[in-house]
């Protein structure tokens, strides 16, 4: 494994002790008073179907995170979005349900 890879592993064990995901593959991180998203946080979870981050402090959402194939539903209500990625670079083909 390269050390990018090895680094992402190591990286999702952390998240994984402190912000387990459901058994569902659903990431809940609902009013953990979050200022920034990183992609690479999420991207430390495999098989991952569902994202809530609602009622936070974002004001972005990574690129990264709407290219996310297996995610069905991502929810980003209440937050402080300023805008999200061009819809162009967007490859999240399982999306069913947005949130904002």
């Amino acid at each position: 494994a390269s050390g990018g890879d090895h680094s992402l592993t190591l990286l999702g064990k952390i998240l994984q002790q402190f912000f387990p995901m459901r058994s569902s593959g659903e990431v809940k991180w609902k009013r953990f008073n979050l200022g920034v998203l990183q992609a690479s946080w999420l991207k430390a979870f495999s098989g991952l179907t569902e994202i809530h981050l609602s009622h936070n402090k974002l004001t972005a959402i990574p690129a990264e995170v709407f290219r996310l194939k297996t995610v069905k539903t991502m929810n980003f209500a209440d937050n402080k979005l300023r805008g999200l990625p061009p819809a162009s670079g967007w490859h999240c083909d399982s999306l069913s349900l947005l949130d904002l």
